[in-house]
């Protein structure tokens, strides 16, 4: 069996534990899009997902727009990807969030726009993203889309480091190197109390989380 993209991985991976129930059709789509993913035949999985997203299911929005930035199945279509994900994104799944992020930060797809990166890192983050958190955490401390905040970056940070985000420890440190003790202690007391927003507060015509409570990518 051919290995799965990880972004592709880990949805799939997470989604199968998920228990979620989607309407019949769709789910039929998003089985054989897996099975597809799977075996390795991107392009019958494009055919697939793309009827499941057509119709509203997270899930294949954001495995349908990771083949169209990779250029698997389908001819690389940034455009293209940036529209899924945005679906996605918007009915507040985390990892789409994160990675409209990125389309947003480096311009793919997208005119870059480094207010919008931090806009949709700030969504992604807010539900827990680990990936969010960093990237988050990380334009904040460059003052990168809004004026420099070491406190809130470091806040982010640690919430990213905690969670195994191995990319937020070296900016973690760095940052903390500019603070006084006090604005230390503060920032761990704010990350010590910071919640997740509850799956409850999600839209209501969203599926649901598709991931599973995992929010990796």
């Amino acid at each position: 069996m051919k290995q799965l993209p990880k972004p592709l991985a880990i949805l799939v991976a997470s989604v199968a534990i998920g228990g979620l129930a989607f309407p019949t059709q769709v789910q039929a789509n998003w089985d054989r899009g897996v099975a597809a993913l799977k075996r390795g035949d991107y392009e019958k999985a494009a055919q697939e997902l793309r009827p499941a997203a057509r119709e509203g299911d997270v899930r294949a929005q954001y495995s349908l727009a990771t083949l169209y930035l990779q250029g698997r199945g389908v001819e690389p279509d940034p455009e293209e990807a940036a529209k899924w994900l945005r679906q996605a994104a918007k009915a507040e799944l985390a990892v789409a969030q994160t990675a409209m992020g990125r389309l947003y930060a480096t311009g793919t797809g997208v005119e870059r726009d480094d207010q919008a990166a931090l806009r949709w890192y700030y969504r992604a983050a807010q539900w827990g993203d680990p990936a969010g958190q960093a990237a988050l955490g990380i334009m904040l401390r460059a003052g990168r889309g809004a004026k420099a905040d070491p406190i809130a970056a470091a806040m982010w940070l640690e919430l990213a480091e905690q969670a195994g985000q191995g990319a937020a420890s070296r900016h973690l440190v760095e940052v903390r190197r500019t603070l006084s003790t006090e604005d230390r202690e503060r920032a761990e007391k704010l990350a010590k109390n910071w919640k997740p927003r509850r799956r409850e507060e999600r839209r209501p015509d969203t599926f649901g989380d598709p991931t599973g409570g995992f929010s990796g990518y």
